[in-house]
């Protein structure tokens, strides 16, 4: 008999622990679901703020440069210039055509199997750079998205929404300084083409390119 009882105690304070694990994941679930709706409200924006912008692009325009993770470029290529942001002239042409500092496409090529790579940063870079490929469609301040790997090379770009006022952003935020992280011991073979952002008032046009939600109120 008492046998009895004390499995029917034991059970019991079993099925009580069951209830209470099921109250708590109701709580964490209720919790996510709050922190959601916040951060769904932090990224509308009020346009009659006249909210302050910077557009600017991240990587090398198609065709204006690439990034590659060689180690011993100074040794490879003693002449070339590279400045305290691992950048490097970079120029199309033959190597005839190029300026003192610069590495040419053809010279690239025929010493290319002279490179050595840190092969585990190249990977870390190419699973970040799929991560943001993949998820592009539900960024918010970022546009014209463009990345791909051939042979060492890595050829991304993209334009991006700053605001000047620092209490607001956007994914773009996070994903610039990602990116920027895991390409930050890269040499970035730097062209000759290239553009430049501006400063301006956070437009109704300017929200539907940046998939931002803005309002007035």
């Amino acid at each position: 008999m008492k046998n009895k009882i004390l499995i029917a105690l034991l059970c019991g304070f079993f099925l009580l622990g069951i209830t209470g694990c099921g109250n708590q994941q109701d709580s964490v679930e209720e919790n996510s679901d709050q922190n959601s709706d916040l951060s769904a409200e932090q990224m509308k924006f009020n346009l009659n703020d006249n909210l302050e912008v910077y557009t600017s692009f991240i990587g090398e325009p198609d065709g204006c440069g690439f990034s590659m993770f060689a180690t011993n470029l100074k040794d490879i290529f003693p002449d070339a210039t590279i400045d305290s942001y691992n950048k490097v002239s970079y120029w199309l042409g033959p190597k005839n055509d190029a300026v003192d500092g610069e590495i040419s496409e053809e010279d690239l090529n025929d010493k290319i199997d002279h490179l050595e790579f840190d092969l585990t940063k190249e990977n870390n870079a190419k699973e970040v750079m799929e991560e943001v490929k993949n998820n592009i469609d539900h960024y918010s301040g970022m546009k014209d998205f463009s990345y791909s790997y051939d042979n060492h090379r890595f050829y991304y770009y993209y334009w991006y929404l700053e605001f000047e006022d620092s209490q607001y952003s956007t994914d773009a935020t996070s994903i610039n300084e990602k990116v920027n992280n895991v390409f930050k011991d890269s040499i970035k073979f730097h062209g000759t083409c290239g553009g430049a952002g501006n400063t301006e008032i956070l437009t109704e046009e300017l929200c539907d390119e940046y998939h931002l939600e803005c309002g007035r109120w």
